[in-house]
């Protein structure tokens, strides 16, 4: 008898435990399995498999409320959330296929809800993001964000947002930035319409989409949150930053230039504050420049490490060959990067010139930095920086963005069906409105009676 309670009480707390788990249970099975690589029909379910996702989505970003109320249970198990073709262990619960699941959410990339998504598990699940690090064909999941990123013209929309999110929370792993620059060829990238981008390292391709981005905003939005992630997952890469292909060193180069103008023209509206062109001076702006200045140039920096420099000819050609955008960053701020990039470069350019001398083609010069990066007068000069590594971490207020962007999506997917459309709406409208008549009118008829 004396064993009996505590019998009871332990069943009632394992029945609640199932009862709890049940809800994210169903759409984590659904997406795992259901709706992977093995379902019979391509597409056949697909209405069901982005309600799942959406499930998902409402049940982990909805806000406990009232006095005591604790974090989001759902969150606490998605994060739990383990390996079923790791696990041995069939006791275990809470398990999901991670193989099939990334499979299923990147097929299903660039879709809004799909996107949405993977950043919940990478962000809220290390088990599955360490699955992500582990893996060979991480393309699947970085060129269809990369695409988005390069066909979007809205770039405030808020996919964007979490597609660069996504990119700087898996580019903070080394394995991950090794992959995307040594281990993944892309032989043609035919969406990037600019230019032929082919045999380009994913790496690389990132790098071209991603300064891109950030020419395009400093050309028409200007978001602030844009230059930051974009510059994060840069950063995030340089360190191993290796063979990086002519169309991305390039891309580096006019990064610099265009803040090397913008940094000019800022800077000569300072000494009176006042008018210059019409346009009055903006400290805020100056100082966010600054900011994106002293960043690229460690990017660039860390990409010029002893290491890299033999795989990296191309940046150090263009560089040289446009050195002079640096000489506006000659300023005590950024005194020491420009001084130790200009020094590299001194260097180089007395051992090409003493080589092949001044008048020589592209691929000749590439060859003579490439052979050159191994004398020690060169390697001496090599550049030790370490790039800013960026992390991100959600806001205490992150229900006042999530819970209405994931509402925003679902009513935009149109996937619930008993929601009203605007054709019902109206029906209903004049229904009730019909109605209020009738009442009026009965309303009358008993006053005119009384």
């Amino acid at each position: 008898r004396g064993r009996r309670p505590s019998g009871l009480l332990a069943a009632l707390a394992q029945t609640m435990r199932r009862l709890l788990l049940l809800p994210i249970r169903i759409p984590m099975y659904m997406l795992g399995l259901i709706f992977g690589p093995a379902a019979s029909a391509p597409g056949a379910l697909n209405t069901l498999s982005v309600q799942s996702g959406l499930l998902l989505l409402v049940l982990i970003y909805q806000r406990p409320e009232g006095p005591g109320a604790g974090p989001n249970p759902y969150r606490t198990l998605l994060a739990e959330v383990k390996d079923s073709g790791l696990n041995e262990d069939l006791k275990e619960k809470n398990l999901a296929y991670f193989s099939t699941l990334y499979d299923t959410l990147t097929g299903k990339l660039p879709d809004e809800w799909s996107i949405l998504l993977l950043y919940s598990i990478v962000y809220h699940n290390k088990h599955f993001k360490q699955s992500i690090y582990a893996k060979s064909d991480v393309d699947t999941l970085v060129i269809p964000m990369l695409k988005m990123l390069y066909e979007q013209a809205d770039l405030q929309a808020n996919k964007v947002y979490m597609a660069l999110v996504v990119l700087v929370i898996l580019t903070g792993d080394k394995s991950f930035c090794d992959t995307l620059h040594n281990r993944l060829m892309i032989r043609d990238a035919e969406w990037f319409g600019e230019q032929e981008l082919r045999d380009i390292s994913l790496g690389s391709l990132t790098v071209v989409v991603l300064i891109r981005t950030v020419q395009k905003n400093m050309s028409k939005g200007r978001e602030l949150h844009l230059f930051t992630n974009c510059l994060g997952v840069l950063s995030n890469m340089a360190p191993h930053a290796e063979n990086i292909h002519p169309s991305a060193a390039q891309k580096i180069v006019e990064l610099l230039s265009l803040l090397s103008a913008k940094h000019k023209q800022l800077y000569a509206q300072i000494p009176d504050g006042a008018d210059a062109g019409g346009r009055q001076f903006d400290a805020a702006e100056l100082g966010t420049l600054s900011d994106l200045v002293s960043l690229s140039l460690e990017i660039t920096a860390a990409c010029l490490n002893s290491k890299a420099l033999a795989t990296n000819p191309y940046l150090v050609y263009w560089l040289l060959h446009q050195r002079e955008i640096l000489r506006p960053f000659q300023i005590e701020r950024y005194n020491d990067l420009v001084t130790s990039i200009t020094n590299l470069l001194d260097t180089y350019e007395v051992s090409i010139q003493a080589t092949i001398g001044e008048a020589s083609g592209v691929e000749m010069v590439v060859a003579a930095l490439k052979e050159h990066s191994k004398d020690q007068k060169v390697l001496e000069r090599a550049l030790n920086v370490v790039p800013a590594k960026f992390q991100y971490e959600e806001q205490e207020n992150w229900p006042e963005f999530f819970i209405p962007y994931i509402w925003d999506v679902i009513f935009s997917l149109d996937s619930i069906p008993f929601l009203i459309t605007e054709e019902a709406n109206e029906e209903l409208e004049n229904a009730n409105d019909a109605e209020e008549d009738s009442k009026n009118f009965a309303k009358s008829g008993v006053d005119d009676v009384v």
